[in-house]
């Protein structure tokens, strides 16, 4: 697939399918990730003293 989808001399149309059959095993799917504080509530951010200087 790689190799039609690089060629030059091949045509527009199967190269682009080409393109689009390789691409799940080229580039990975990003996961959904649901962030949770403790037993699933909200996320408490705390800003200490030694923190406050970084903002």
């Amino acid at each position: 697939m790689l190799r039609v989808m690089r060629d030059p001399s091949v045509g527009d149309d199967r190269r682009d399918k080409m393109a689009i059959a390789a691409a799940p095993y080229v580039h990975p799917k990003l996961a959904n990730v649901e962030h949770a504080g403790q037993d699933g509530g909200p996320i408490k951010i705390v800003i200490t003293g030694d923190d406050a200087g970084l903002l």
